[in-house]
C-alpha cells in the first residue's frame, strides 16, 4: 500500500512540462540530464504499457520496460563486455567490434561530442542497473544457500561463504556508486549541452574528472567477483 501511494505521489510530483522526466531506456537526446524514473516494481506497474503510462504521466514518452538478463551468467558477460569491450575477445564470434564503455565515453567527450556521450550513458545505465542486480542477487543466493548443488550457480572452493558475503556487499556498494557517478555525468552533460557550464573546454575537463570516478567504480565492481566463481 505504501509503495503504491509512493509511486502515485512520484508521478504527481513530475512537473507537467515537455521532457521534465524520462523513462529508463529512453535514449532520446532530449533525455540527457533530465530526471529518470527509478527502475523498481512500484513504478513498473504504472509504465509497463503506453496505456498505463498515459493514465498517470501522459507527457512522458513510453518506451518498452528494460528487460533483465535471464540468468547470472548472461548478466556477468554483459557487464564484462561493457567493461572491456569485445575488441580483443578471441572467443567472440561477432564480426563487429565494440569499444569498452570507458574508452568510448572518453573518446566522445574529448572530441566534443557531448550529445553522443549523453546518449551512450542513457543506453548503458539501464543495462548496468539490471545486469548488476542479477549478479549481486546470484552472489547473495550463493551465500544464503551455502553451496546447494540444486542451484544454477556454484561457489568456488577457494572462497569461503563469509568472503563471498563480503564480496557481494562490496559489489553492491560499487554498483550503487557507479550508477550515481554515471548519473552525475548525465546531469553535467545536459548542463554542458545547454551552455550552462561555460566554455566547452572547461565542461570537458569537469566531465572527464567524473569519468575517473566512474572508472574506479566499475573496476571495484568487477574486482568484487571471485575469479573462480561459477555462474
Amino acid at each position: 500500500m505504501l509503495a503504491t501511494a509512493g509511486a502515485i505521489g512520484l508521478f504527481q510530483s513530475i512537473p507537467i512540462v515537455s521532457h521534465a522526466a524520462c523513462l529508463q531506456g529512453d535514449t532520446s537526446p532530449s533525455c540527457i540530464g533530465v530526471y529518470k524514473l527509478p527502475m523498481d516494481d512500484a513504478v513498473r506497474s504504472y509504465v509497463e504499457s503506453p496505456e498505463q503510462l498515459a493514465k498517470y504521466a501522459p507527457d512522458l514518452k513510453w518506451v518498452p520496460p528494460v528487460t533483465y538478463p535471464t540468468n547470472p551468467r548472461l548478466a556477468w558477460e554483459e557487464l564484462k563486455q561493457l567493461y572491456k569491450g569485445n575488441n580483443n575477445d578471441a572467443q567472440n564470434n561477432d564480426d563487429t567490434e565494440e569499444e569498452a564503455l570507458l574508452d568510448n565515453l572518453r573518446s566522445l567527450i574529448t572530441s566534443g561530442d557531448l550529445s553522443g556521450a549523453g546518449v551512450k550513458i542513457l543506453t548503458v545505465v539501464p543495462r548496468i542497473t539490471v545486469a548488476g542486480r542479477v549478479v549481486i542477487r546470484a552472489l547473495n543466493d550463493a551465500t544464503v544457500n551455502n553451496g546447494d548443488t540444486q542451484n544454477e550457480i556454484s561457489t568456488p572452493s577457494s572462497t569461503s561463504f563469509g568472503d563471498l558475503s563480503l564480496k557481494a556487499y562490496r559489489m553492491e556498494v560499487a554498483h550503487a556508486e557507479l550508477l550515481a557517478d554515471l548519473g552525475q555525468m548525465d546531469i553535467m552533460l545536459g548542463q554542458a549541452i545547454k551552455g550552462q557550464m561555460g566554455a566547452i573546454t572547461f565542461a570537458q575537463i569537469q566531465i572527464l574528472d567524473i569519468l575517473k570516478d566512474v572508472e574506479k567504480d566499475f573496476s571495484d565492481m568487477m574486482k568484487a567477483i571471485p575469479v573462480d566463481f561459477k555462474f
